[in-house]
């Protein structure tokens, strides 16, 4: 019995650190709001390659832009924490900027976005303006970068208009964006540019839609006008916001539920072998308990008599439980984020919850150990 508690009282506070860190991470900054109704359709087109495919993206977004129910349409060549083409980067240097190690250029991570991105996804540019429509190919190429490249390379946060050089071509900063995550919930912030679709384009990428409702009651309306526009383009995953944050969640929501319905196991199993023994013991002493209501012993002393006895075991079973604790919960540190490992939240709920059940496990056969007849029980064998 000290053994099944104390295994229960270990997965209980594992199941509560990971549940806990599983919390935190729901309620991290992402750097666009997941609150927003969205509807993602990554394609590409299957045709013959030519240089209007490189206008598809776009052209769906001004099309679904007058769809009733939309709010805002919008285009890029990946969607962050979509998990596809986060590690896609450019070669940069910087005038006036030394690089380390005597490099020349850096490689840049970078998303290519269509007008409207930002307000589309709710990704907030902190200084100077978003991309304008004016801003085509022909035009002078411009870039926005994120609040960690501002304080990497323009510690004084005067960014706005300076020059970039991207893969030999001289770009022009015009927006400060705010940090998001770009692959991980929990990379790192770094360095990050956005890039105009227009200047960059592509026949590949994401479509991306706020809708005024249900984002799922609109995606065959979307896959409609797709195929209106462009029958040849294949569509390889359609997802929503809440979509991307479950993907995103995904480890550490199955490591939760895993331990979690274990831990729930490992109690029943005690609750159910604690109540045994407490009616095993019940019955054994019998005799004994007859005596004490016949010479006058009331029903709570009875029921503390018997819960005393449960009581040696279940704390020497959260004494064992919770030392071995402090060992495995050590191993789960890579597992765990915003919350330590010796969280003492976790440890007590842990244990608390061990000690309610398995008193309450204990309390049927105590109660029922007042209802014993003192002549019965002097009788008794």
């Amino acid at each position: 019995m000290i053994g099944q508690i104390a295994v229960s009282v270990l997965l209980l506070t594992a199941s509560a650190l990971l549940f806990r860190s599983l919390l935190h991470s729901m309620h991290l900054p992402v750097g666009f709001d997941i609150r927003k109704n969205l509807v993602v359709v990554n394609l590409f087109s299957t045709g013959q390659p030519s240089p209007e495919h490189t206008k598809l993206l776009p052209l769906l977004a001004q099309r679904v832009r007058g769809l009733p129910g939309v709010r805002r349409a919008t285009c890029a060549s990946r969607i962050l924490l979509s998990g596809s083409g986060g590690g896609a980067d450019k070669r940069v240097s910087i005038p006036g900027i030394e690089l380390p190690q005597g490099q020349t250029t850096i490689p840049i991570k970078f998303n290519s976005v269509g007008l409207g991105y930002f307000e589309t996804v709710g990704t907030r540019i902190l200084q100077g303006r978003d991309f304008a429509s004016s801003e085509g190919p022909e035009s002078q190429k411009v870039a926005i970068v994120n609040e960690t490249m501002v304080r990497r390379f323009w510690p004084g946060g005067d960014a706005i208009g300076r020059s970039l050089r991207i893969e030999g071509v001289d770009y022009q900063i015009v927006g400060i964006a705010e940090d998001a995550k770009i692959i991980h919930l929990h990379d790192a912030p770094e360095p990050y540019m956005y890039l105009p679709f227009a200047q960059t384009p592509s026949d590949w990428g994401a479509l991306i839609v706020e809708t005024a409702g249900d984002p799922g009651s609109m995606i065959q309306t979307i896959k409609r006008e797709i195929r209106a526009v462009d029958s040849t383009a294949a569509i390889w995953e359609v997802q929503t916001s809440r979509d991307l944050m479950r993907y995103a969640l995904w480890d550490e929501l199955m490591s939760a539920k895993l331990v979690g319905a274990l831990s729930l196991l490992g109690v029943f199993l005690a609750a159910v072998g604690l109540y045994g023994v407490v009616a095993f013991v019940v019955q054994r002493r019998t005799r004994e308990i007859g005596i004490r209501i016949a010479l006058g012993a009331r029903r709570n002393q009875v029921i503390g008599l018997v819960l005393l006895q449960a009581l040696k075991l279940v704390g020497a079973g959260i004494f064992v439980g919770l030392a071995a604790a402090l060992i495995a919960t050590r191993l789960m540190a890579s597992m765990l984020y915003g919350v330590k490992p010796y969280d003492p939240i976790s440890f007590a709920a842990g244990a608390f919850l061990v000690a309610a059940i398995a008193l309450l496990a204990s309390y049927v056969p105590a109660r029922r150990a007042t209802k014993v007849d003192p002549m019965v029980a002097l009788r008794y064998e």
